[in-house]
């Protein structure tokens, strides 16, 4: 049952509790099940114009297709485009609950049926998303939390070298004097120095293969640390967060226990989430920027040797 209301000419309106919808609590306006049946019903006239258009050009019957198409041009001018009616209508059924969606279905004769799983896909879709998104930002601050343990495990490294060891001289050398400073370290001279040392830290091996700071073995052995005799560089994200390392190869070393690759630098990998060399630099003494420059160099063993 209904009580009349007034408009604003005076005359007295039936509101009708059975044909709206409240928007599923949402405090939004509204909605009106018996305006939506109606864009319902212009958007099966719009999409049969279409079909009846699609079935004249393939039966070669271009006059026929040409005034079903200005039909169609008429229709949208008057109703708005199927496009935009579906959106529309989409997103309506998506704000309802279970039951207003069989209400309305009944309504509209089952026509509604495509546009509620239509919704429901959609929604399955963006639930997809969101869940994946907290599960990279998950991934991405324990990729954070472990890396940033192996940079202290570096820059202790780097610190505790003997002042004649010939990475320790490189070291001074090539950074300037500058390594403590702005955290360059350095990855021993070992196969598995970071690994051990991790996993002893409640790190587990998959959490170092996730972070890129350990190789899986071809010949089945352990896992590996994949710096090794490097001098390696922290390279962090906009809020300073550490999300990868660029690592140069040792030049002043004699005798190595292993090279890990012929490249010069090595880079975290891009497959590591929460890393993107694009977005990620290694940044020295940003304090010491003015006005509006900073200097950009290729390499950290550059920026260094500018300052």
């Amino acid at each position: 049952s209904s009580q009349p209301r007034r408009s604003g000419n005076g005359s007295a309106e039936n509101a009708s509790s059975g044909n709206d919808l409240s928007g599923s609590g949402s405090g939004e306006a509204p909605l009106d099940l018996r305006e939506l049946r109606t864009q319902v019903k212009h958007l099966d006239a719009i999409e049969r114009k279409r079909s009846a258009i699609v079935e004249a050009r393939a039966r070669g019957a271009s006059s026929q297709a040409d005034a079903q198409e200005r039909a169609l041009e008429r229709l949208e001018e008057a109703n708005g485009s199927g496009d935009e009616i579906r959106r529309e209508v989409v997103s309506a059924v998506n704000a309802m609950s279970i039951e207003e969606k069989k209400r309305f279905a009944a309504m509209t004769e089952k026509r509604v049926h495509p546009l509620i799983k239509e919704a429901a896909e959609f929604d399955k879709a963006e639930t997809e998303r969101e869940a994946q998104e907290a599960a990279e930002q998950a991934q991405a601050q324990q990729n954070s939390e472990t890396l940033e343990y192996a940079n202290r495990l570096f820059q202790e490294s780097a610190q505790s070298l003997d002042e004649d060891d010939p990475a320790k001289e490189y070291l001074r050398d090539r950074t300037y004097g500058q390594a403590e400073e702005v955290g360059v370290g350095y990855a021993p001279d070992s196969w598995r120095d970071l690994k051990i040392s991790a996993n002893r830290q409640g790190f587990s091996n998959e959490d170092l293969r996730d972070a890129g700071l350990t190789r899986t073995s071809n010949s089945g052995r352990p896992d590996y640390d994949a710096y090794s005799n490097q001098l390696t560089f922290p390279l962090r994200d906009k809020d300073n967060t550490l999300r990868g390392f660029t690592a140069r190869w040792n030049d002043g070393a004699v005798d190595t226990a292993r090279r890990p690759l012929d490249a010069k630098y090595i880079n975290t990998s891009d497959e590591v989430v929460g890393f993107d060399k694009k977005k990620a630099l290694f940044r020295d003494a940003a304090e010491g920027v003015e006005g509006n420059e900073v200097v950009v160099t290729e390499g950290p063993l550059d920026a260094m040797a500018a300052r």
